[in-house]
């Protein structure tokens, strides 16, 4: 088994975990600065769930005894794996999730784009900002197309199901 990546994996997952049962916590506690903490773990836990995602995909190339440092994306897994004429299941489910729009996949992926996507902030006349130092920025609610801890619950443990799932049956071969 790919030790140095299954470890990276492993890890990631061990903190996205640890955000996300946070970002359950910090629902239940309310308070003005809520809406900035959830956010925030949120963002940490795709973070790790993305971490985990890239370090698993070159666990699975170097199962296989391929170079891994040129794999950053699923479609350049697939095109190493085609390139050596080999399919493997795991390779296969990642392509299958990635076409599937409702999959946990997807929305993983899509999570973490909204986190670099700009914030809107509150507008400001251009005289009060050139005059203050401090800006000011609206903090909004997160808006429907954010990921709660709910919905990112799921996808850890989906992905954490798919990978348990995916080293049983590397062993077996």
């Amino acid at each position: 088994m790919a030790e140095v990546y299954a470890k990276q994996t492993n890890a990631a997952l061990a903190r996205a975990k640890v955000m996300i049962e946070s970002a359950e916590v910090q629902l239940s506690e309310g308070g003005w600065s809520q809406t900035i903490k959830l956010t925030a773990l949120c963002q940490a836990a795709l973070l790790q769930l993305m971490l985990a995602m890239h370090a698993y995909r070159r666990e699975l190339a170097e199962n296989s005894n391929f170079p891994t440092a040129g794999i950053n994306e699923l479609s350049d897994l697939v095109t190493l794996f085609e390139s050596q004429g080999l399919v493997t299941g795991e390779v296969s489910e990642l392509q299958i999730l990635s076409e599937n729009l409702s999959s946990w996949l997807i929305k993983l992926e899509r999570g973490y784009a909204q986190c670099w996507e700009p914030e809107a902030q509150a507008s400001i006349s251009s005289r009060e900002a050139q005059t203050s130092e401090i800006q000011l920025f609206e903090v909004k609610e997160p808006s429907a197309s954010q990921l709660g801890s709910a919905e990112l619950h799921w996808i850890y443990s989906e992905f954490s199901s798919l990978i348990a799932r995916h080293r049983i049956s590397m062993q077996e071969w």
